[in-house]
């Protein structure tokens, strides 16, 4: 699977986004990246010229940049690390010298590297999505990328002070608020208001402060089902603006919200700024002028992987288990190894979910349920010890109302169903 990062061609985003329009206007996109494998993570430089992405053209996750120009990429791809390990989620800084990064060397951490490549330094020994403050000074980070909602910030001096935990009530799409050392995080909790906070972390022992949401933005989000994952948000070059990566019904977009900063209020949105059906991640230059775009038609396929003695995977025995169009996720495999449970989209639909039984030597498969709308999920599927059952969470949120998850029990010797718990 290839995944493609893309540009706007000097276009003024600003201009776009202080209009009030609902709709997201048409938007001119060009390829950036060629490369054999995986092209992920993209972030631009602060000048907008240059973007930085993890590739895996050599086997492993390295850190490569690319000049980018209105025609769009210029000259080849230059990979700046080469340690045997991944490295990946990589964040440019803002005067463009230095590049922060996830790397799995020794246990993983997070280093700084010049941007034209060079020595390494390592800063912690653990964390996520590392971005840089304005000044350049420091970088937040998240403690874990395992709970979509988010989890613990920290951030961490690039003079070795830190690593300092942020209040850990701070959770969701968080950020630096431009020209400051103020941290802000957006969430939108099951059946509560919107919630935008702040901290600065520049004071010690500083507390949170709640900016005021309007009512009628927060109905806007509930109307128009836009979840909020842990992704950056992005202040526009005025700072009237902040954008967000928003999920409507598994489609993931680049929103906006309208924001009063003098009186720390959410004065608008929702609003969607593009109309992907297969972006993944985002990033935006600081100037407003150019959006990169990770897209793929994104599948996820099952494989099985025979270890050796001491443990390792042997990648010479390997055998798909699911065809490469379907999307299968979530698997486990019985304790007798025979079996593997999974939730599977059916290809070529925006709803429906499946949970499957596949028998490992015969390839037959068995379907437990099917759930063909927007609004419900099917999650965590696990075996029993015994192989006899098993259990899942059934979530539904309808256009009205509060969230619900059940655990429910198979029984597969009866073939029955239900629900093991009440709701949420």
């Amino acid at each position: 699977m290839t995944l493609l990062a893309l540009t706007l061609s000097a276009v003024a985003l600003s201009s776009r986004w202080s209009g009030r329009r609902d709709a997201p206007a048409a938007l001119e996109v060009q390829r950036l990246t060629f490369d054999d494998g995986l092209q992920t993570n993209p972030s631009f430089s602060s000048d907008g010229q240059s973007l930085a992405y993890a590739g895996n053209e050599t086997g492993q996750f390295d850190i490569w940049t690319q000049r980018v120009a209105d025609g769009g990429a210029v000259g080849n791809p230059v990979r700046i690390t080469t340690n045997p390990a991944h490295d990946w989620q990589p964040d440019w800084s803002p005067d463009s010298n230095a590049i922060a990064f996830r790397s799995e060397r020794g246990n993983g951490g997070l280093f700084v590297v010049p941007a034209t490549g060079g020595a390494e330094k390592r800063l912690t020994d653990f964390g996520y999505r590392p971005r840089w403050s304005p000044d350049g000074r420091m970088l937040l980070f998240t403690e874990s990328t395992l709970w979509r909602g988010g989890s613990r910030l920290y951030v961490v001096g690039l003079d070795g002070r830190g690593p300092q935990a942020l209040p850990k009530e701070l959770l969701g799409a968080s950020g630096w608020r431009p020209h400051s050392r103020e941290v802000v995080a957006l969430t939108l909790p099951f059946s509560s208001p919107l919630i935008f906070q702040s901290v600065d972390v520049s004071a010690a022992g500083a507390g949170i402060v709640e900016w005021t949401v309007d009512d009628a933005v927060t109905q806007r989000f509930r109307d128009g089902a836009v979840t909020v994952w842990a992704d950056p948000l992005y202040w526009s070059a005025d700072a009237r603006t902040v954008l967000f990566v928003g999920e409507v019904r598994g489609v993931r977009n680049l929103w906006r919200i309208d924001v009063d900063v003098a009186n720390r209020r959410v004065t608008g949105g929702p609003h969607p700024v593009t109309a992907f059906t297969d972006a993944h991640t985002f990033s935006v230059s600081s100037t407003d002028q150019r959006l990169a775009i990770e897209r793929s038609a994104r599948t996820a396929q099952l494989w099985s992987y025979e270890l050796d003695a001491a443990g390792r995977i042997r990648e010479d025995r390997a055998e798909p288990l699911t065809p490469e169009a379907d999307h299968a996720i979530l698997p486990d495999v019985s304790s007798d190894g025979t079996r593997v449970l999974f939730v599977r989209a059916k290809p070529g639909s925006r709803q429906q979910r499946d949970l499957v039984v596949r028998e490992l030597a015969t390839g037959h498969e068995r379907i437990l349920r099917t759930v063909d709308d927007s609004h419900e999920l099917l999650m965590f599927p696990r075996w029993s010890r015994s192989g006899r059952r098993i259990s899942y969470t059934n979530a539904s949120w309808p256009a009205s109302g509060a969230v619900q998850q059940h655990v429910h029990t198979v029984d597969l010797e009866h073939d029955t169903d239900r629900p093991l718990t009440s709701a949420w």
